[in-house]
């Protein structure tokens, strides 16, 4: 069975929060060097946040791929290791370090700041702060944690924005494993599916459950579609909303109050059909937690599917 890693992305619009928090910036030492990481709150509504995070390792040489210059792909075969001080000189300019973290936090119009990780996570912890208004892109990525599955935002771009220019939006985008598809209650669908994880090792393989909230026409269509035309073991991109909220509700004197207990999910409302594999992997095939293989199989840059709120 050759399996292929199931990527995911995602992008929000919002306000900064919890930046002042003693343990927003976070570092340490271990045997293979240094470590940081930032963590903070996008506020996207009054009762909404999305959290992320951006984690970095420092060591004494870093390891710089060759860029094809009409592609601009990375060739995993050709590769130097730098001394760390020399990462951004301008004789290694035919070479870059894997995933440069984007940002420009001076407005659209001037060029972004690339960054390794490392350099990224101290750069915004000096020059963010809270109240700020951002666009950030970054990787949807998940783990399993006592039997439970974890989604995390790990920020890639980030962007200062006009507040006027800001829509409270969160989106994601995330290719599955479809297992199936069972209603919860009369508005709410689980769509179960696997993800495949790149690992050290080879991979990781997890189950997630996605919802439908029905709520209209469409969100009815999605729900038959997946019963009726999306095969076991299919592969299939989707694309929906970010919901971490809290339920709220007026109180007869004019105030929000709490309305229930908090929710976290990830919303489908629509996919790509181009993208999808019918039966592409048997069940049994997937039940595995751990399957080796090479970690640099497919080392390249991937094309980000744009998040949009359209349906099949």
């Amino acid at each position: 069975m050759s399996l292929q890693p199931t990527y995911g992305k995602f992008e929000i619009k919002g306000i900064i929060t919890g930046l002042s928090n003693t343990k927003a910036y976070t570092d340490g030492q271990t045997e293979n060097g240094q470590w940081n990481r930032l963590q903070f709150g996008v506020r996207v509504s009054s009762n909404a946040f999305v959290y992320v995070e951006m984690m970095g390792n420092k060591s004494d040489k870093i390891k710089m791929f060759k860029v094809d210059p009409m592609t601009k792909r990375y060739d995993k075969n050709n590769h130097i290791m730098v001394n760390w001080n020399e990462k951004y000189s301008h004789k290694y300019k035919s070479y870059k370090y894997f995933q440069p973290v984007k940002i420009n936090l001076n407005g659209l119009d001037r060029e972004d700041i690339k960054l390794i990780a490392y350099d990224a996570t101290e750069h915004l912890r000096d020059n963010l702060k809270d109240g700020s208004s951002v666009l950030i892109k970054g990787s949807l990525r998940f783990n399993e944690y006592k039997g439970e599955t974890q989604e995390s935002f790990i920020i890639t771009e980030i962007y200062s924005i006009d507040e006027a220019s800001l829509l409270n939006e969160s989106y994601f985008t995330q290719e599955i494993v479809f297992m199936d598809i069972k209603k919860v209650i009369s508005s709410k669908y689980n769509v179960n599916t696997k993800l495949i994880i790149r690992n050290s090792d080879g991979f990781d393989i997890i189950p997630y459950k996605f919802v439908i909230n029905i709520k209209d026409k469409s969100s009815v269509a999605l729900v038959e579609y997946f019963q009726s035309n999306i095969q076991v073991g299919s592969t299939l991109k989707i694309h929906g909303n970010i919901r971490n909220y809290v339920p709220m509700t007026l109180s007869d004197d004019g105030y929000e109050v709490i309305a229930g207990s908090s929710i976290k999910e990830l919303e489908i409302v629509g996919g790509n059909l181009s993208s999808l594999v019918q039966g592409r992997y048997k069940p049994e095939e997937l039940e595995s937690d751990v399957i080796h293989g090479s970690p640099f199989d497919d080392i390249k840059e991937t094309k980000v599917d744009k998040v949009n709120k359209f349906g099949f």
